[in-house]
């Protein structure tokens, strides 16, 4: 490492034990990489590649992986029509394109509690006989778990057996859903994650922390995947670089969206951003309710992937965030001067 990045490691190692001294997370672990190539990492751990609840990353990871992949068969693209791939939709959600729910432009309520319900089918039930009348763009779990239906029905495998066969990979064998950890099976190598919602209160590990994922059998596309720095790390630079699917493919996901997301990705949004203040206005990535997130600047070509579980014992997510722009503004810094 250079002096400078040295210098970076030292002072994000010094941000991650503080924050975990101070209650904010639990565990955290970065890896910061240049044109494919790791510069460093930290961790609060002694095994940096223990897996982590990635949440919603799952959304970006698997389920965004899944469509490229299906849309390179021939299977769906963007435009594809909900009620086109789901003949018994409803009639508000027949006429959404894939695209829209992917880049949450469906009108889809944000989130709705489906522990009572007796399991996956009766969620995908509900979920197609949603009204779509909310803001646009508004953030929706609704719209992967839509997406998660379309694409079973469709191949008539469960995602968490789509994604084995099609999107994992020994590079990435750390990117596991719950009930395939191995060889992660250790549980000193799965982290705990706290629930304190509605339902499972106390402490989870190997278990998702999502109730309603863990209503689906922990098998959804809004949440689900566990996963390392070096998976997530091995994951994204394939996807730049064609090795999952077609580059072109890859980049037109970039090219769709609106002011807040693109096609899966969430975009950078302003000084406010968790990708904090140094990262360019073009940077993309995803957050997870855990506490996970990465970001890409491509004007840098510079990836940083912050794994972390946040403390919770409540939904505030202030310190968390601050601590993303800590993170993130920091290296971006020292990266910045050489």
């Amino acid at each position: 490492m250079s002096s400078h990045q040295t210098q970076s490691s030292s002072c994000c190692q010094k941000i991650l034990e503080s924050s975990k001294q101070s209650g904010i997370i639990s565990h955290g672990a970065l890896s910061v990489s240049h044109q494919e190539a790791e510069l460093f990492r930290v961790s609060t751990l002694k095994d940096s590649d223990s897996l982590f609840d990635l949440a919603s990353l799952t959304k970006v990871i698997s389920g965004l992986t899944l469509f490229l992949i299906g849309k390179n068969k021939g299977l769906w693209n963007e435009e594809s029509l909900v009620g086109n791939l789901l003949p018994h939709a409803g009639n508000n959600v027949k006429d959404l394109s894939l695209k829209e729910l992917f880049s949450h432009e469906s009108g889809l309520p944000a989130w709705r509690d489906y522990y009572p319900f007796s399991g996956r089918e009766e969620i995908f039930a509900s979920v197609l006989a949603e009204n779509t009348g909310e803001e646009k763009p508004l953030y929706s779990d609704l719209g992967f778990l839509l997406l998660t239906h379309i694409m079973e029905n469709k191949t008539g495998k469960r995602v968490d057996q789509l994604w084995e066969e099609w999107g994992l990979q020994k590079e990435w064998d750390g990117l596991r859903y719950p009930g395939n950890f191995a060889p992660y099976s250790s549980e000193a190598r799965i982290l705990p994650t706290k629930n304190t919602f509605q339902h499972r209160k106390g402490l989870l590990r190997g278990e998702v922390n999502d109730d309603n994922c863990f209503r689906m059998d922990s098998a959804s596309l809004h949440a689900g995947l566990f996963g390392n720095l070096t998976s997530v790390r091995n994951w994204f630079w394939a996807l730049k670089t064609g090795g999952i699917a077609p580059v072109e493919l890859v980049r037109q996901t970039l090219s769709m969206g609106n002011s807040e997301f693109y096609l899966g990705w969430m975009k950078k949004t302003g000084d406010s951003s968790n990708a904090g203040t140094k990262f360019s206005k073009s940077s993309y990535g995803m957050l997870g309710f855990t506490g996970s997130s990465f970001f890409f600047d491509p004007e840098r070509e510079l990836l940083a992937v912050f794994l972390a579980h946040r403390e919770n014992p409540t939904h505030d997510f202030t310190q968390i965030r601050k601590l993303r722009r800590e993170i993130y503004g920091q290296m971006a810094e020292e990266f910045d001067k050489g």
